[in-house]
């Protein structure tokens, strides 16, 4: 079976997934993983699937497309090799999330966190934000799913966040991951 990654944006409605996994389905597909979610009524998925050999990816494009037609919404479908281009860290890594909210009263705050998290070789694997500019600082909050190295400086690391947020008239936490999976557990 081949692999490809299809994305697919455009106005939100209901049956948008309810299509794309009917067509799949009827064209011998197997979903290995969907995100999805949808941004001030967009809607955004990306799933990677496994095809059969006897179906092209213009073939399934084709299908896609004049399945979902009346949806208003764009699709792009490509192969997908995993393994190729892969990015190797060069170090095991600790899951990590951080939090980051305040006032919208400045920009860049996004640009200023994540050039922190960058410049220490963190990687982003999951980030959501809401930034409304309103009163209400938890109106504006940042949520970061991180993958932190083991060889860096820790503490240097979380002073430098800090140090950053606070510049950003920001609130910011970092917690080890499974401390935020055992709390949601309870």
């Amino acid at each position: 079976m081949d692999k490809i990654i299809m994305s697919v944006l455009g106005e939100d409605r209901p049956g948008i997934i309810a299509a794309i996994t009917r067509i799949l389905y009827q064209q011998n597909c197997r979903i290995e993983n969907v995100s999805q979610v949808v941004l001030q009524s967009k809607f955004s998925g990306i799933f990677i699937i496994c095809m059969p050999g006897d179906l092209s990816v213009d073939s399934l494009n084709l299908q896609i497309k004049l399945g979902l037609s009346e949806m208003n919404v764009q699709v792009h479908i490509k192969k997908f090799n995993p393994l190729e281009n892969q990015y190797k860290f060069p170090v095991q890594t600790i899951p990590f999330v951080i939090t980051a909210w305040g006032h919208n009263d400045q920009d860049g705050q996004v640009s200023g966190i994540t050039e922190v998290i960058a410049q220490h070789g963190v990687n982003i694997n999951k980030f959501k934000a809401m930034l409304q500019a309103g009163p209400n600082e938890l109106e504006n909050i940042m949520i970061f799913e991180v993958d932190i190295p083991v060889n860096i400086d820790f503490s240097l690391f979380k002073t430098l966040l800090l140090e950053r947020a606070e510049c950003l008239d920001l609130s910011l936490s970092i917690q080890h991951a499974q401390v935020i999976h055992a709390i949601h557990s309870l």
